[in-house]
């Protein structure tokens, strides 16, 4: 069974154990989300210290389409703040 470390909020797995928790599924080297998932905290991905949210600056002026598109992608996933300028 899945259990939380502490009040880090880290869901661990037991080692070669299934488990299904509200929408998760998981085994000790692998996790599937079967429904939204809205994290509350910081992220870090692939073994990174998690950080707090970044927010973009800077003037748009001179952005190229694939910036716009990748920009616009990042905001809609929550995980950046667009505080750029036009």
């Amino acid at each position: 069974m899945p259990h939380t470390a502490g009040d880090s909020g880290v869901i661990a797995w037991a080692n070669g154990v299934d488990a299904t928790l509200a929408g998760v599924r998981g085994t000790a080297g692998s996790t599937e989300i079967t429904s939204a998932l809205k994290v509350l905290g910081n992220v870090g991905f692939y073994g990174t210290t998690p950080v707090a949210k970044p927010v973009i600056t800077g003037s748009r002026g001179t952005e190229s389409a694939a910036t716009t598109s990748t920009r616009a992608a990042l905001v809609a996933l929550g995980l950046v703040t667009d505080s750029t300028t036009a």
